[in-house]
């Protein structure tokens, strides 16, 4: 059986193995992040992961699993909605600490309602557009800041944002905080999702 404290050290080997190979000049764009996010409204509560990585010089291969959910229990009503992104981007280099990114990709949205014993389940196709700017302000800190748009199947598109700021704890761990738009047709869309995660960095090839 694996305990907490066991599965604790397991992470901090990990941790340390990678230092090893991770670089503290420059930005990198090879990185796992996980992020915990929750607006104001304390009954929606969202997940996500993220992941970035090279495909070749200046072109990055990124993916994105997002879960938010709301729970009504006044009224037995839950919903929820899941969204995977995948997207190719060119890395513009404007500076030695400050890139830009443009990419583009395939999300799939995946909604679920229960109002009772009543259970409905939705699928949505569409593509992504995104636009973002990240900056070192100092080896410690780091801020970034993104623009994003959805086009469905029905031709229309929702403008998304976010924004980030990162403290660089160890060479491959830093400590995310942020907020954005809740990325949802379920939702309001005028609600905003406050989130704290962790990126790991993998170094550059």
């Amino acid at each position: 059986m694996v305990t907490i404290k066991t599965t604790a050290k397991m992470c901090l080997a990990a941790t340390v193995l990678l230092a090893s190979s991770a670089f503290a000049e420059g930005l990198s764009w090879q990185y796992v992040e996980v992020a915990y996010q929750q607006p104001s409204d304390h009954d929606i509560q969202g997940v996500e992961a993220r992941f970035s990585g090279h495909v070749a010089k200046k072109w990055v291969l990124q993916g994105r699993v997002n879960r938010v959910r709301l729970k009504e229990s006044a009224v037995d009503l839950e919903m929820s909605q899941t969204r995977f992104d995948v997207s190719m981007g060119r890395i513009f280099s404007l500076t030695n600490r400050l890139d830009a990114l443009v990419s583009a990709g395939y999300t799939r949205l995946e909604y679920e309602t229960e109002l009772g014993t009543l259970k409905l389940d939705e699928g949505q196709h569409a593509g992504n557009v995104q636009f973002g700017l990240r900056t070192g302000i100092t080896d410690k800190f780091e801020a970034e800041a993104s623009l994003s748009m959805l086009f469905d199947d029905q031709d229309t598109s929702d403008l998304l944002w976010n924004a980030r700021l990162r403290y660089r704890a160890i060479p491959v761990l830093s400590i995310v905080v942020g907020v954005s738009g809740i990325d949802s047709d379920v939702f309001d869309s005028n609600d905003i999702l406050y989130e704290i995660g962790f990126r790991f960095d993998l170094g550059e090839d």
